[in-house]
């Protein structure tokens, strides 16, 4: 048996490749050295590794071009990474080959004030973006700011964008696709083709469609299967100079029931008024907060907190807001909105004080690599879904975390299992809100490894078994989900032979391979 030809890698071609890379990019941007490579083999999911077996650093459209016509030309599969904080090994080379590593396209090439939009290259960080928008206003002084991502401060915004991620705010601005102006793709073949306003720039930075039938929607969410994007054309937003943080909780802070939190996130979603609902769980912001033991901060918190974010333009808008917020709360029993004094108190747990809330929270500027350190590895996934179904589809979660996810050490304590059923959301006007499963992983002990990889699979079966949708691409989602599709499924795969006949572009990535 031709083994190379087997493992879909000749040493011949990849010779060849390095020489014309080397050629095209010098010496110093690209890389066979193992102690490389293997920074580009895991992310910080439980999901397992594999190195590729070339990185190179490309500064230029055009440069990635080139790359992925020589990756086409010597059949070496290609992957690609910005800031490598995926959440669902979207980036891990299964297949070995080329990994397109986009640091160093890092440019906000434009803001324009006028059209509120900003042009963006792939490694721009959100962070980065919030604060040179912040420096730009529309009307009155009013600051101009971006629809963060519901992620890390640290990750790309313009990844963020494209591979089917949220906004965090999106209860107010629409979700991401909504926010598209345009963008520039390197097709599996080598050749750039530009969508929206990115493909008529003589117009300016206008929100449209086109040029004729829209084609930039089959890129989003391919992770990677259908090219690379380079560029990308957001929409801005203004954002208003008065904010007030506000948590509610329920009465038996330690209960995990969830109606009366969805309850409440109906009520406030269909008022309209509220700009932004952070997810009703404390774990997650325990585990990205300054406290030296993670364990400890949650023992101070409710189990089910909901952080809401009230904007204005003056004080007495605020107010307003204010009020209204404390009637919805005081009509539901069980619930209570905590004081400004008993709100401080929590954050100080976090080690923050209520301007950092601000930025962690509501602003999404945490800083990365932190979400993680609670057991080293860290995976989710969400499941969008009418209100109704909520309580069902969280007690089925529930079900198989007890069987599957079982506790035998009687002296640990519920607040430290390290899993959360929260909720995320909602969407405008609460048609439906996302049901969230986080949990965290010591991906150095093979036995949790296992246990995760069966919870995570058998709660996305159990879920698409009950009519929800997986949010978003996460680890092994789409293997179970996309097959189940009939004639989608059948489609994206034709249009991934169409467009990439070598499958060289992120092969295995998503189901859409023979």
């Amino acid at each position: 048996m031709d083994w190379d030809k087997f493992f879909g890698i000749r040493k011949e071609n990849l010779k060849k490749a390095k020489e014309e890379l080397v050629k095209l990019l010098g010496d110093e941007r690209v890389s066979d050295d193992p102690a490389i490579l293997i920074c580009y083999s895991h992310d910080f999911t439980p999901e397992a590794g594999r190195m590729p077996n070339l990185v190179v650093l490309p500064e230029t459209t055009e440069e990635v071009s080139e790359i992925v016509k020589i990756a086409n030309k010597y059949e070496i599969p290609a992957y690609v990474i910005t800031t490598g904080y995926n959440h669902g090994g979207m980036w891990i080379p299964k297949r070995g080959g080329i990994m397109i590593d986009l640091k160093k396209m890092n440019s906000v090439c434009e803001i324009d004030e006028e059209s509120m939009t900003a042009t963006i290259s792939p490694h721009v960080r959100i962070a980065s973006l919030y604060e040179e928008s912040n420096k730009r206003t529309s009307i009155d002084d009013i600051k101009l700011r971006p629809a963060n991502p519901i992620t890390m401060g640290s990750v790309s915004m313009l990844s963020n964008y494209v591979s089917g991620g949220a906004s965090h705010i999106a209860y107010k601005t629409g979700n991401h696709h909504e926010n598209i102006v345009g963008m520039t793709w390197v097709m599996p073949d080598g050749s750039i083709v530009k969508t929206g306003t990115h493909s008529y720039p003589f117009r300016g930075k206008i929100p449209c469609l086109g040029p004729g039938p829209d084609v930039g929607g089959i890129f989003l969410a391919s992770q990677g299967s259908y090219g690379i994007c380079t560029e990308i054309t957001i929409k801005l937003f203004n954002e208003m100079p008065k904010e007030k943080l506000c948590a509610i909780s329920q009465e038996d802070i330690y209960s995990f029931d969830l109606e009366k939190i969805s309850e409440f996130f109906y009520k406030a979603g269909r008022e309209n008024f509220i700009h932004d609902f952070y997810k009703s769980g404390s774990r997650h912001g325990a585990s990205v907060s300054f406290a030296p033991v993670v364990e400890d901060v949650l023992d101070m918190q409710p189990v089910h907190v909901v952080v809401v974010t009230l904007t204005g333009i003056d004080d007495e808008e605020l107010q307003i807001k204010y009020e209204r917020l404390q009637e919805i709360v005081n009509s539901i029993p069980g619930l209570m909105l905590l004081p400004d004094e008993s709100f401080a108190l929590m954050v100080q747990a976090f080690n923050w004080d209520i301007e950092e809330a601000k930025r962690c929270l509501f602003k999404r500027l945490w800083r990365g690599n932190r979400v993680m350190r609670w057991r080293g590895s860290f995976q989710w996934v969400a499941f969008p879904s009418k209100f109704e179904h909520i309580p069902y589809l969280e007690k089925k979660i529930r079900d198989l975390i007890a069987r599957y996810w079982i506790n035998t050490d009687p002296s640990l304590e519920p607040s430290r299992v390290p899993f959360q059923v929260s909720l995320q959301g909602p969407f405008p006007m609460s048609r439906m809100i996302a049901l969230e499963f986080d949990f965290w992983v010591d991906h150095t002990n093979p036995e949790e490894v296992k246990r995760t990889s069966m919870l995570f699979r058998k709660v996305v079966e159990e879920m698409i078994k009950e009519g929800a949708v997986v949010g978003r691409t996460v680890a092994l989602s789409q293997e179970i989900q996309m097959p189940r599709l009939g004639i989608y499924h059948t489609l994206v795969r034709d249009i991934k032979k169409k467009l990439d006949p070598k499958n060289i572009m992120s092969p295995d990535t998503l189901p859409l391979g023979d």
